[in-house]
């Protein structure tokens, strides 16, 4: 069997490794620190399938690296994990940058890294190094999806890896955030949060609705849940399924503060909206869905009752030139007035279209987010 098909029969077989992976004895388990292996990768050959007529970059990753920080919202000490992508028409590379969970606390199981591994109903998907001669030699990313219409979708990446440097690739342009945009380190939290969003464009003016009998039975419901790598067991212990030490936050539920739909990426629930009040300006961040699907939707009101909405999305590759516009919002409110330690009861309906560009072709899509929200303001 050549090593073609070696890879492709794995994208049949390595499902059921999810389950096995989440029950195997500690004693088949080691705890792995992928620290050791920082640095830059790159791309000596890809193996690349995905749902026909999907959007498909894979052929264009031509690096992959592990370094500290360097990116927004990755601290000095956390491990980013950083997808180059070269457009032919450009010599300097895009980058799709995530944060390694407790990278120094992974599963090493049959010499592989993982740091990704979710399975539910509709749902699976796993990402993981492949360790050769105890360095890494390649990456591998799998995600299989099926909608309520019983549609299947699909993404199997494999990509063998060789170790490199910047000097001795000094011909491509793979350069840092902080080094094109230096005015990111010197935002607040609050002003560097609503960067994520600048690929998002909202025109339409408006302001919220005022409706005193606004209900919905949500308002009275007190639903939980955990995070989305937490399992409890029957016999009330916990299991992390990305293989890092549960702190006894982590084991708390999490109360679900938003009940709105979204069908980006395939209709789901967004069970989760926090509200951050500051100088008059009251930020709501719309989320839920990890790690199956990695967006969110910002809404802000000023004192004028004025509220603009802006979307943001993180692929498992790197989309080109990717871009929201809002097309149509509508919002109501139970009151206008947020005070700090008092919770916000509202509906709100947002359509947007989502807009990429490959190889000068323009892809357009429509989506939308519409539910009911009771965050506590902080």
């Amino acid at each position: 069997m050549n090593r073609s098909t070696k890879k492709t029969f794995k994208f049949f077989l390595i499902l059921p490794l999810l389950g096995l992976l989440l029950t195997v004895t500690k004693s088949s388990v080691e705890a792995y620190d992928l620290e050791k292996h920082m640095g830059l990768y790159q791309v000596v050959e890809a193996k690349c399938e995905a749902t026909k007529g999907s959007f498909n970059i894979c052929p264009e990753i031509k690096f992959i690296e592990l370094v500290k920080g360097k990116f927004y919202d990755i601290g000095p000490d956390d491990l980013a994990f950083v997808l180059w992508r070269m457009d032919p028409d450009d010599t300097e590379a895009l980058y799709e940058a995530s944060l390694v969970k407790n990278h120094k606390n992974l599963v090493l199981f049959d010499n592989k890294v993982w740091f990704v591994t979710h399975e539910s109903e509709n749902e699976q998907s796993q990402a993981y190094f492949e360790l050769k001669d105890g360095e890494i030699g390649g990456y591998h990313f799998l995600l299989t999806r099926k909608n309520k219409a019983s549609q299947s979708f699909f993404r199997n990446f494999y990509y063998r890896l060789e170790a490199t440097t910047r000097n001795e690739i000094a011909t491509y342009k793979l350069l840092y955030p902080d080094n094109s945009d230096p005015t990111l380190k010197a935002m607040s939290s609050f002003d560097a949060d609503r960067h994520i969003y600048k690929n998002s464009k909202d025109s339409i003016t408006k302001r919220v609705l005022i409706d005193k009998n606004l209900d919905s039975k949500f308002f009275n419901t007190h639903a939980a849940s955990y995070n989305w790598f937490v399992v409890k067991n029957d016999d009330g212990t916990f299991e992390n399924t990305i293989g890092k030490t549960l702190t006894d936050e982590d084991k708390k539920p999490m109360e679900h503060t938003a009940n709105c739909v979204s069908t980006h990426q395939g209709e789901h629930v967004m069970n989760f909206c926090d509200a951050t009040l500051k100088s008059d300006v009251l930020r709501l961040k719309i989320h839920g869905g990890l790690p199956a699907y990695s967006s969110s939707l910002l809404v802000e009101i000023n004192k004028n009752s004025e509220f603009s909405c802006f979307f943001q999305a993180v692929y498992p590759v790197p989309v080109t030139d990717l871009r929201w516009n809002i097309l149509s919002k509508k919002m109501k409110l139970k009151a206008l007035d947020f005070k700090k330690g008092k919770p916000l009861y509202a509906w709100l309906s947002v359509d947007f279209e989502e807009i990429s560009t490959y190889k000068g072709e323009k892809t357009v899509r429509s989506y939308k987010i519409q539910g009911f929200i009771k965050p506590m303001v902080k």
